[in-house]
């Protein structure tokens, strides 16, 4: 038996988002349904996009019912809905962008601390949200990493030192794809080592949005400049994670990464910093890592490699 569900055509519209463009498939019984690649799309940035149901409606010649924050509705379409939301999706980009030129929160955020970082020596890259400065084997980076929530909008900064040497080591150990590898980080130091455990900064009105960046000037030039400063090789690293057999949450230490990535980077740094504790230190990761030392595991398999380098 036929199902009403059943979709009968399938149409790929193009315009709408390089990153992932939206399907607008016809079931069996008529009704549209448009999916996009991902709501809002990746050019709209921190915008929430409240009008667009309603423009499509508008576009479509029919009501639209959201059903999921990517899927779009039309249960009794005009004869001409596809042809019109065709022409609408493919030119909402330029439309939406000639109507907003206030500048959006991230730029807002990028570029009230792109003055400080620069001082530092760091070059923003507007795309990645990120500020980086070369250091003699590598470079180190500060970077934020934005939410899109609604009504609240919501970031988090952290700084992140990349050695060559070590991740020459830790990449392939890993299985990271090549393609990845120059713009991999050794350590990330999360905001909540350098917030006393803050993990998120949170942004709901102009107001809060001046407050945040004089949140992040004081963080940025008191605490992630000058840890970075003292940060700049595998010695400096190794003395700070391993330095002290106190037990921290992994996100309030200086490698407040993966547990994998914590234990494959930071044997590495102690390994080239030539730590007289490298068997201790491996324990301690084999720990996080709930591995023995008999288990046949990619990082137990690192270690042997690096003591019969040593």
């Amino acid at each position: 038996m036929e199902s009403p569900d059943e979709i009968v055509e399938e149409h790929r519209l193009t315009g709408f988002d390089p990153e992932g463009e939206p399907v607008l498939r016809v079931r069996r019984d008529g009704r549209l349904m448009v999916v996009f690649h991902c709501m809002p799309p990746s050019w709209a940035e921190d915008a929430v996009l409240p009008d667009f149901v309603a423009e499509l409606a508008a576009a479509a010649g029919a009501e639209v019912a959201q059903d999921d924050r990517e899927v779009f509705v039309l249960a009794s379409p005009a004869a001409d809905s596809v042809d019109r939301i065709r022409k609408f999706l493919k030119g909402y980009r330029k439309a939406w962008k000639s109507r907003t030129r206030a500048p959006s929160v991230r730029d807002r955020i990028l570029e009230g601390l792109r003055e400080p970082l620069a001082q530092a020596g760091f070059r923003l890259n507007k795309s990645k949200a990120t500020f980086r400065r070369r250091i003699d084997d590598g470079f180190q980076e500060i970077g934020l990493a934005f939410v899109n929530y609604h009504p609240a909008y919501k970031f988090c900064v952290m700084a992140s030192v990349a050695i060559r040497t070590a991740n020459a080591i830790i990449n392939p150990a890993v299985g990271m794809l090549p393609a990845y590898w120059k713009d991999a980080t050794t350590t990330t130091a999360q905001m909540e080592y350098f917030a006393q455990g803050k993990q998120w900064i949170d942004i709901a009105s102009p107001d809060e949005l001046d407050a945040a960046l004089m949140e992040l000037h004081a963080l940025v030039q008191a605490k992630m400049i000058p840890f970075l400063d003292q940060h700049r090789d595998v010695q400096a690293l190794d003395r700070s994670l391993h330095s002290s057999s106190e037990t921290t949450p992994p996100r309030h230490t200086i490698n407040g990464m993966v547990a994998q990535w914590r234990a494959f980077s930071g044997i590495v740094i102690a390994y080239l910093a030539g730590n007289r504790d490298f068997e201790s230190i491996a324990d301690r990761y084999r720990k996080e890592l709930a591995i023995e030392r008999q288990t046949d595991h990619p990082f137990n398999r690192l270690v042997k490699q690096l003591e019969s380098d040593r």
